[in-house]
């Protein structure tokens, strides 16, 4: 996906010039359009199957159930999430454990003239969520 930008050019304001380019789409447009197209996505019986169009997302078996482990799929248990509002869905009803972590990291950083820089030590507590 790409949008065309086009600019105006020119003395004084004049505009006596306009520049054309092509750049791409934001990455959530590009994201809502895959979304769309995943979910009527086209199962391919045979090669050339003529359902689909060239524009067509199209798969030849059917996704794996990614709540349950399978060969090459590990499910969903043990896998972080980010934020316990998309936890529910994410870890397939299972419920999630939440941890809360010290860490440790590098604050108030100074340089001095010349040439190095301290900083101090700062602790923060992060929580880190992942499925049952």
């Amino acid at each position: 996906m790409s949008i065309h930008l086009y600019r105006s050019h020119g003395v004084s304001g004049s505009c006596g010039l306009r520049s054309c380019w092509r750049t791409l789409s934001p990455l959530a447009s590009v994201g809502r359009l895959l979304r769309s197209r995943y979910r009527r996505s086209v199962r391919l019986r045979r090669p050339g199957d003529p359902r689909a169009r060239p524009s067509d997302l199209v798969h030849v078996r059917p996704s794996p159930d990614f709540c349950r482990p399978e060969p090459g799929v590990p499910g969903s248990q043990g896998r972080p999430c980010a934020d316990p509002s998309t936890c529910g869905r994410l870890c397939c009803g299972r419920g999630f454990e939440t941890r809360t972590l010290r860490r440790l990291q590098r604050c108030q950083c100074r340089f001095h003239w010349c040439c190095y820089v301290t900083c101090d030590t700062c602790e923060s507590k992060v929580q880190l969520h992942s499925c049952r």
